[in-house]
């Protein structure tokens, strides 16, 4: 699983990269087959996720890991 911690809504744009590509949770769960169940939690902060889930959801989108979790990225 990826460390989220506590700040996982500073850190997950999935919603707002979602939401650009003109997805709705449903449509995004039925393209990358993780459950929309997940994709809120993944959303809210609920859910850290594994790495493969992340992955698989910037493939869809069309997006690079960093995009998706910048601050994972970001340099002290």
């Amino acid at each position: 699983m990826v460390p989220l911690g506590e700040e996982v809504t500073d850190m997950n744009r999935l919603r707002e990269l979602r939401e650009s590509a003109g997805l709705s949770q449903r449509e995004l769960s039925e393209r990358s087959g993780i459950s929309q169940q997940s994709i809120s939690s993944l959303e809210t902060g609920d859910r850290d996720g594994k790495l493969s889930s992340w992955r698989k959801l910037c493939d869809v989108l069309g997006v690079e890991m960093s995009d998706l979790l910048p601050r994972l990225w970001e340099k002290p």
